[in-house]
This record gives C-alpha cells, sequence and structure tokens, in this order.
C-alpha cells in the first residue's frame, strides 16, 4: 500500500510538473492556480496535498457513485474541456467516462 502511495506521488508530481513546463494556460490568471480535474476522491486528495495552492481541483465521482456507470453533466464536461490537466485512475474504472475522455484529449487537454 505505500509503494502504491509513492508511485501515485510520483505520478502526480510528474503531471504538475509536466503542465508547468508545457505553460498550460492556468485555470484562473489573478490567483495562476492550474485547473484540474481529477475521476475519484483519492486521486483529487493526492493531486491536492501534492499541488497544494498551486492546484484547483475538482473531483468528478462522489464517493458512493459507481464510476462504471457514472455519466457526467453537462456542466462536468465543460470543467474537463477547460482544465489543465485530468487525473485518471485507469484500469478501467473510467470506463463510461472514456468517449468523454478521447473527445477531451483530441480537443487538446
Amino acid at each position: 500500500m505505500m509503494r502504491l502511495a509513492k508511485l501515485m506521488g510520483v505520478v502526480v508530481l510528474s503531471g504538475l510538473l509536466l503542465v508547468a513546463c508545457t505553460g498550460g494556460a492556468p485555470a484562473d490568471k489573478r490567483s495562476g492556480t492550474i485547473s484540474v480535474i481529477a475521476t475519484t476522491s483519492i486521486i483529487g486528495d493526492v493531486v491536492q496535498q501534492v499541488g497544494g495552492e498551486a492546484v484547483a481541483v475538482e473531483v468528478l465521482l462522489a464517493a458512493d457513485t459507481d464510476p462504471h456507470t457514472f455519466e457526467p453533466t453537462p456542466r462536468q464536461v465543460a470543467a474537463m474541456t477547460a482544465a489543465d490537466v485530468i487525473f485518471i485512475n485507469g484500469f478501467g474504472l473510467e470506463e463510461a467516462l472514456q468517449p468523454v475522455l478521447d473527445g477531451v484529449a483530441a480537443e487538446g487537454v
């Protein structure tokens, strides 16, 4: 479990550094925060802990939501499109979100 936590921290930090190095436009230019979408609360917590005040994290799936049948609201789709970076779990957890994620990726997020 500790090994997984360390790996997740490295992945999250790498993603944040990648966004910072690519010069992506921050979501809120006044505060300089990076707009982040996390698919689950666990991933959102890790991103928030690593990114601190430099990130504005929005979690898509509530703790009691079935990720396999989740359907994002139009507001959530717009948030994913506008985000600087999206963190996902993988391993088929976001299968229901895959068409939306593919569309967002095609738009350049």
